[in-house]
């Protein structure tokens, strides 16, 4: 029988596959293109930035969850296979080499000898990524309803649930599918509009909090978490806990193909000043973007997808598809210098990285979201990056296969 087939007798008995949701995603159905190895010399300047503290603080906290994972599981990415045994062992090693050799031009040289590094092949050179930013907001909360917070943060709901594709049909493994249970049936989980709007999850005793401002609101759910900071002067982490399975629609692509906003002028910034401009249109504007995120209350965080603290600067979303959870990446592009919130330069930088997050605009190996940490200034610095610029994928040598 024909997978179209299979998919069609699928259909009528998916909720028999349902599962309680966590982090619902649905890979792209398009095959990765293979992984060309780079040679050493043709990689960026690692005397760019080699500061130690950060990228030692995000390879220990994906060694820690690499702990956890079974070491013989194969991953195939981009048609070379690895496990998370050999991703662990090269972040072990890598980590090794940083403690031991304080030498900038030195350490390069064990990295490039002992390294693999691979970028993703497009003729008639690598694939370009598109770099963006992402970043920890706070939001002004209550945790009681009031006058002027009366917009509620939730949890995630009990009646979400997602399919596992794959236990049907071989082709559609790693594919996955959101929804709730209607009348025996798996239907679409409510939309953006019909959360904010209708209130199909009112009165359901998920509101974690409540917000003041709605647009605050969105781009949290834009950005996967933020901070709640309530009047007392406490806070609290809200932590991504899973979406509604929704595609997600940028509502800043809307306002261009409106012509409302310019390409070339897009930012966070720009669409917050076409809301305050416009605010008889703005739930219109967000109801466009059907895809809605739930948070889970914790007394620490950001975590990423793959359950480990975020790093600023360091931890990268990235399609799992193309890159394995907890890959070493070399990232080079430029980084905007802001001061206040104001933007004194542009900089060229090389640095290591490690994939540590996805995010439901992060598809394909030309995409990839840089976390920058929290507060005004990690989110000016979020805002403003939309650079180009190569990406690539260290492994150890001794580990590869193809």
């Amino acid at each position: 029988m024909s997978a179209s087939g299979s998919f069609k007798r699928l259909l009528a008995v998916i909720a028999l596959a349902l599962m309680p949701s966590c982090a619902p995603f649905i890979r792209p159905e398009a095959k990765p293109a293979p992984l060309t190895f780079v040679k050493t010399g043709a990689i960026p300047d690692l005397t760019m930035d080699l500061t130690d503290g950060p990228i030692v603080s995000a390879l220990e906290r994906s060694i820690e969850a690499l702990a956890a994972k079974d070491p013989a599981a194969l991953i195939t990415v981009g048609g070379m296979s690895v496990t998370n045994g050999d991703i662990d062992r090269s972040a072990r090693r890598l980590l090794e080499i940083i403690h031991i050799e304080k030498d900038p031009a030195k350490r390069i040289a064990i990295i490039q000898r002992e390294f693999g590094i691979y970028r993703y092949a497009q003729e008639p050179s690598g694939v370009e990524t598109l770099f963006t930013g992402y970043y920890l907001p706070f939001i002004r909360a209550s945790r009681e309803k009031t006058d002027s917070y009366k917009w509620p943060i939730y949890a995630l709901p009990e009646d979400l649930v997602t399919a596992d594709l794959g236990l049907f049909h071989n082709e559609l493994k790693g594919r996955k599918i959101t929804g709730r249970v209607e009348n025996g049936k798996l239907a679409p989980y409510h939309d953006r509009q019909a959360i904010d709007l209708d209130g199909a999850l009112a009165a359901r005793g998920l509101e974690i909090a409540w917000a003041n401002d709605p647009f605050d609101l969105f781009v949290m759910s834009v950005q996967g978490s933020g901070r709640a900071v309530f009047e007392d002067g406490s806070s609290v982490f809200l932590n991504y806990a899973g979406s509604n399975g929704r595609a997600y629609r940028s509502i800043g692509k809307t306002l261009i193909e409106r012509g409302a906003v310019k390409k070339e002028d897009m930012s966070l910034n720009a669409i917050r000043r076409w809301t305050d401009e416009n605010p008889e249109k703005m739930f219109e504007l967000l109801f466009t973007n059907p895809s809605y995120v739930f948070y889970r209350a914790m007394e620490d965080g950001p975590f990423g997808s793959t359950g480990v603290k975020l790093t600023a600067g360091r931890s990268v979303a990235v399609d799992p598809a193309y890159y394995p959870e907890h890959a070493i990446l070399l990232v080079s592009l430029d980084l905007p210098e802001v001061k206040d919130g104001v933007v004194m330069g542009w900089k060229q930088t090389a640095r290591l990285a490690i994939a540590q997050d996805r995010g439901g605009a992060i598809k394909g190996p030309g995409r990839m979201d840089i976390y920058f940490g929290e507060g005004p200034e990690a989110g000016a610095t979020a805002g403003l990056l939309k650079q180009t610029g190569p990406a690539y994928f260290l492994i150890l040598k001794s580990t590869t296969r193809q």
